[in-house]
């Protein structure tokens, strides 16, 4: 559960909670399964929160600062991270379907079991693809040519519709 004094400071507002941030660099933001649906909280600090668990579904996270932020489980269907800075953060299992990515900062950020489902990461910064093979599925997502390539021929298993044999 969330912190409740973490989460009223965040309700203030992107500026203010920056100002927090800036302030008490030593709290790590506890939000873990926040109810944080539709969101704007574009160029957020949001860098080592914990974040475990939230509904982030729709969310405007775009220019963001998630680096090393705990994702993990979380719901960001359908979420603008663009040019968010995701660099070692912690994606396990987190629900990506129908994100934005374009742009994004991946560096390090762990996919294993992530749902990257019609997902677009066109000009992804420093996205391997030994990172993106750890998906549980990359069905219709947008990738850049060589990560496109790659993927095709190493585990194509990962572009095919994981529903098909329902």
């Amino acid at each position: 559960m969330a912190n409740s004094q973490h989460l009223a400071k965040l309700k203030e507002g992107v500026k203010v909670w920056n100002n927090w941030r800036r302030e008490y660099q030593d709290i790590t933001p506890d939000l873990r399964e926040s109810n944080l649906v539709g969101a704007k909280l574009c160029e957020i600090d949001f860098h080592e929160a914990n974040l475990r668990g939230a509904d982030l579904r729709g969310a405007d996270l775009s220019g963001a600062n998630l680096c090393e932020t705990d994702l993990r489980g979380a719901n960001l269907r359908l979420s603008y991270l663009s040019r968010t800075n995701l660099q070692e953060s912690n994606l396990r299992g987190a629900d990506l379907r129908g994100a934005d990515l374009e742009s994004a900062k991946l560096r390090d950020a762990n996919l294993r079991g992530a749902t990257v489902r019609w997902v677009t990461l066109r000009g992804a910064k420093n996205l391997a693809v030994q990172q993106l093979c750890k998906a549980l599925t990359l069905y219709e997502a947008e990738l850049d040519q060589d990560h496109q390539e790659l993927i095709l021929r190493d585990h194509p298993h990962l572009l095919e519709d994981p529903d098909k044999n329902i």
